[in-house]
């Protein structure tokens, strides 16, 4: 149940840093939703390996730090946007 609620928020909140994106460094819908989820993936995953946060069932903090993660995760990909020039 707790990895569907990493997923769900980081497809949200890459949705919604896609929107905000400016047109140069955005690489469209799907992207800014994968982009989003594996950042929240990862970054909980990591924080549930620390023990930041209860493993198997829903929390709070899971959602929070699946925000922060989805949203590094999207200037992560901006930056190597930004850099490359792709």
């Amino acid at each position: 149940m707790d990895i569907i609620s990493w997923l769900a928020t980081g497809m949200i909140v890459g949705l919604i840093m896609g929107a905000i994106t400016p047109r140069a460094l955005n690489v469209g819908f799907l992207g800014s939703m994968g982009m989003g989820a594996l950042g929240a993936v990862v970054l909980c995953f990591l924080a549930s390996i620390v023990g930041l946060f209860p493993e198997q069932q829903f929390s709070w903090m899971g959602v929070l730090i699946a925000v922060i993660g989805a949203v590094g995760g999207h200037i992560v990909m901006m930056l190597f946007r930004k850099l490359s020039k792709v």
